[in-house]
């Protein structure tokens, strides 16, 4: 602009006229405002103008704040949650009268940090071979319901695919279980992961029988002489029976002869990674078989007559048992060979009659 200073003389026929122009620059208001330069916020926080600290530093005209950013799904930040990831947000202060007014500009560099949250499971589980693992034995919970998804659980120790864990048997050893929280929302919810140590025990054959046995010998022993049973849970496999005797190394096929023996009753697997054979010790006393005879009570005999087996009777009551009688005189010197057919001395005699 040219601003002209003119001097008007009252007596102007007299006086000049004096005039000097002056030059006018007039620059746009500026509108000044100021807000924070970058925010850090986890997924969830609604951008508001306190967070943003959003003021004026120029004097206030009317009109409004207006706020934009460059995601293309959020175009108003103050409207709908920005989404994980690095953002500029634009906070701009437009006026309808641009010719006199400097819009009011600013930028913020906003993160917006993956939402975080816990979940929670057993520290460790000890498990006996042969028993599924299952969901309510990992006793994995989500701490905080406002992150929908699923758990996802896989064996990073077998070759188990995470599908077939849950219900799967898994061999003796040491394994890890990995349980997975797996957001529906990936993109702005962090994926959680724990991992569980598990043992699996060899699975025990606990197996039960006596623990000694006193028989006779004949007596044939059976598995229910020996009452043999499980106590664990019946696994495919057969029982089997040996002795320390050389002559008689399955018991439960010959007899074990008179004496003191020790029977072992097993139960072997193949599996032996997996399981662990049963196994007990029986104590077995073989008494010698008790049988009886008879004959004769008493004789009486004349000098000359000759001492007979007809004289003496004598029977073997127990018809199972070979043998043979022997006879001996035990008042006399006469030899146990010689004593049938012998005449005995006059006086009293002990026939001794031995099977």
């Amino acid at each position: 602009h040219i601003i002209r200073v003119l001097y008007q003389p009252t007596d102007s026929d007299n006086y000049i006229t004096v005039e000097i122009d002056i030059p006018v620059t007039v620059r746009r208001y500026v509108t000044e405002i100021s807000c924070v330069d970058s925010l850090d916020i986890v997924y969830g926080t609604m951008i508001t103008t306190e967070l943003l600290e959003v003021q004026f530093l120029s004097a206030k005209i009317d009109g409004e704040f207006e706020y934009s950013s460059d995601c293309i799904a959020c175009p108003n930040p103050l409207e709908k949650l920005l989404p994980a990831g690095d953002h500029v947000l634009t906070v701009s202060f437009p006026t309808p009268d641009t010719v006199n007014y400097i819009p009011g500009e600013r930028k913020v560099n906003v993160t917006v940090r993956k939402y975080m949250y816990d979940i929670r499971s057993v520290d460790s589980l000890e498990l006996v071979y042969g028993a599924e693992l299952t969901t309510s034995l990992i006793d994995a919970q989500m701490l905080d319901d406002k992150v929908e998804g699923c758990f996802v659980y896989s064996c990073i120790s077998t070759l188990i695919e995470p599908s077939s864990v849950i219900g799967a048997i898994l061999p003796a050893g040491k394994h890890i279980i990995r349980v997975l929280y797996q957001p529906t929302d990936s993109d702005n919810y962090i994926t959680v992961e724990i991992d569980i140590p598990v043992t699996v025990r060899r699975y025990v054959t606990e197996i039960s029988c006596v623990d000694s046995l006193d028989i006779v010998y004949g007596t044939m022993i059976t598995t229910e002489l020996l009452e043999v049973q499980f106590l664990s849970a019946k696994i495919d496999g057969e029982f089997e029976y040996s002795s320390d005797c050389i002559a008689c190394p399955n018991p439960l096929e010959k007899l074990l002869p008179a004496g003191d023996h020790v029977l072992t009753v097993s139960f072997p697997t193949p599996d032996t990674v997996n399981y662990i054979p049963g196994e007990r010790k029986v104590n077995v006393t073989v008494r010698k078989y008790m049988y009886d005879i008879r004959s004769v009570d008493s004789l009486e005999l004349v000098y000359g007559a000759e001492l007979t087996t007809s004289l003496i009777d004598a029977q073997m009551l127990d018809d199972k048992v070979e043998g043979c009688f022997v006879y001996s005189c035990i008042s006399t010197l006469i030899e146990p060979s010689s004593v049938i057919g012998a005449i005995l001395p006059a006086g009293k005699h002990i026939i001794r009659v031995l099977y």
